[in-house]
């Protein structure tokens, strides 16, 4: 009967090293990593087909990539994949020199005071 070697055995303390892991394999190609990476950055979610007001979030993106490439995330994933991709968590801030003045009247004369009477 042979007994197989350990790394102990086979190559001593040096065999006990554990080295870097690679990790799981990426699921999505480079190019489709750059397609999100140039969506997110260049693209609010409307623009792409998302029902969403103005910004992305975790969720938007994992809707984008399941519907663009067919794979699924959970948000701890999405946000490590564009954090590799080199985005950064913000929080969302308005600025009045974008705004819109035909939007801003219509705030003010429709959505304003019908949220007052509610």
């Amino acid at each position: 009967m042979i007994i197989p070697q350990g790394s102990y055995e086979r190559d001593g303390i040096e065999g006990l090293t554990l080295g870097h892991s690679p990790g799981k394999p990426r699921r999505l190609t480079e190019q489709q990593e750059q397609t999100l990476a140039d969506t997110v950055s260049t693209k609010r979610p409307v623009d792409v087909g998302i029902e969403a007001k103005y910004t992305w979030t975790l969720k938007l993106a994992m809707l984008f990539v399941e519907r663009e490439f067919g794979e699924t995330y959970t948000k701890k994933g999405m946000s490590v994949l564009l954090h590799r991709l080199g985005f950064s968590h913000t929080k969302a801030t308005y600025t009045m020199e974008l705004a819109d003045p035909a939007e801003q009247e219509t705030f003010r004369s429709e959505t304003f005071p019908a949220q007052n009477k509610s």
